[in-house]
């Protein structure tokens, strides 16, 4: 209470030195932290994490200040070689192979050298043995504008590492931008001070998954808000279908809300004219998304394609809830990891909360409210998941900024656990912080149940 009285009586002095530590804090995680410095990683993100919430209480009506400083500090990893995530290696090899005429759907990093030669042999061999084995030996499964992204990046650096890396976190920066301004546009809508937005662009979530590690969720992440404004707008079918299927088209993640699209249109006046307008966008989508990939289409696309996404259910496991506790049941019955039937269950159960979530009620399902059942659809997702990476985290954080909900902002702080698993020359995972991880995040859902949302009146800030 001390620490929050001085802060108060002393903002410009305690808002400037925040800024300075906060500086300090990033040139750290930019230049000289790596994911197995798990002290150093943990410190840093939970120093960065409360300082973006001192400086958007602070400053929330200086809009110029937090924005240079967002700016500022993505700007300290402009030519940072991503330390927390391999991933960009295989978005550079599938530009790689798109460009050079090949299909990245049905091209295996592990054995694609072996049949075939390449003129850039040395960046290839050093692109397959810096993803990694897990990436290496299997599909990729980024929908087509991810790939005609990564294939312009390559088709624009060739062969040089850091500028693939800079034209992708430039793209990155770009989608961004629409990604504030599509926020700013639908906070207005709903009445909700434009201030909430600096708790998305300022979050170290959001910093070092986009600009560190080049993720592509935040291109998805512009398409969907761009859906959202223009579905809570009542726009057009033609101009909800694009930026839809743009969308999934970026990740396909949003697929999953394709039944609360039929229930949004249910409760409008005109339930027949809106059932037609809801189906017309589902399909008007669906042709889009289709149309998308027939650059790619080979004999062996919808084999390699089926194999790459059924891994995720049936094969990967990572930093997961429930699914952990249920594979530990399974343990008791069988002698061996029973995922692939523990798997296929918890695909069943996402398909059927979903379509119970979508129509439930759904006369109700108005603009918050369809806001807030996105947001439940991707929280019973990621619970329900064999895998949770941080960036899963990326969609569903934005669009729960626009409902006041708080589960995602404090998963956002507790996902950085997951980094544990990392050491230098080995990956294990420990249960135990796993177990603090996710103890957070089902506390959060408890009291949300119990309340509005968390701690409604002890953080009196965040509804200012």
């Amino acid at each position: 209470m001390k620490a929050l009285n001085f802060i108060h009586q002393n903002k410009k002095l305690a808002g400037f030195l925040s800024i300075a530590l906060m500086l300090l804090v990033y040139a750290e995680l930019s230049f000289n932290t790596e994911r197995y410095e798990h002290l150093k990683l943990f410190s840093y993100y939970g120093l960065a994490f409360g300082f973006s919430i001192i400086l958007t209480e602070l400053f929330k009506k200086k809009v110029w200040l937090l924005f240079g400083l967002a700016i500022i500090i993505r700007l300290f990893f402009i030519n940072h070689i991503p330390a927390l995530s391999q991933d960009f290696y295989r978005f550079i090899w599938d530009g790689m192979l798109n460009w050079e005429g090949y299909n990245a759907y049905v091209a295996l990093p592990q054995t694609f050298l072996e049949k075939h030669h390449l003129e850039n042999l040395g960046f290839a061999k050093f692109l397959v043995q810096k993803m990694g084995d897990l990436s290496a030996g299997n599909h990729t499964n980024y929908p087509p504008i991810a790939q005609w992204i990564y294939t312009l990046s390559y088709g624009v650096s060739k062969d040089s590492l850091i500028n693939n890396i800079i034209f992708l976190r430039a793209i990155n920066w770009l989608a961004e931008i629409g990604i504030i301004f599509f926020l700013i546009k639908i906070l207005k809508f709903l009445k909700i001070k434009k201030h909430y937005v600096f708790y998305f662009i300022l979050n170290p979530l959001i910093i070092l998954e986009i600009t560190g590690n080049l993720h592509f969720e935040v291109v998805m992440l512009f398409f969907f808000l761009g859906f959202i404004y223009h579905m809570l707008k009542n726009s057009s079918v033609r101009l909800i279908s694009i930026f839809l299927s743009l969308s999934i088209l970026s990740k396909l993640l949003p697929l999953i809300i394709f039944p609360l699209i039929l229930s949004y249109q249910f409760y409008r006046g005109n339930n027949k004219k809106n059932f037609i307008k809801s189906t017309q966008i589902l399909l008007l989508s669906s042709l889009i998304i289709g149309l998308a990939y027939v650059n790619f289409i080979d004999e062996n696309l919808i084999s390699s394609y089926q194999s790459s996404l059924s891994l995720w259910f049936q094969k990967f496991e990572f930093n997961a809830s429930l699914y952990y506790i249920f594979r530990e049941i399974g343990y008791q019955w069988v002698d061996y990891n029973a995922i692939s039937l523990i798997g296929k269950l918890l695909a069943i159960s996402i398909f059927s909360l979903v379509i119970f979530t979508s129509f439930y009620q759904y006369k109700n399902n108005r603009e918050v409210d369809f806001l807030k059942r996105i947001v439940y659809i991707f929280t019973i997702y990621l619970l329900l998941s064999t895998t949770i990476h941080p960036w899963y985290l990326i969609l569903p954080f934005g669009v729960s900024m626009l409902t006041k909900q708080k589960l995602f902002w404090v998963w956002s702080l507790s996902i950085i656990l997951s980094y544990h698993a990392y050491h230098q020359n080995y990956f294990s995972e420990n249960l135990w912080i796993v177990m603090i991880e996710y103890a957070f995040i089902f506390l959060v859902i408890i009291l949300s149940k119990r309340y509005h949302y968390l701690f409604q009146k002890k953080i009196k800030h965040l509804e200012n």
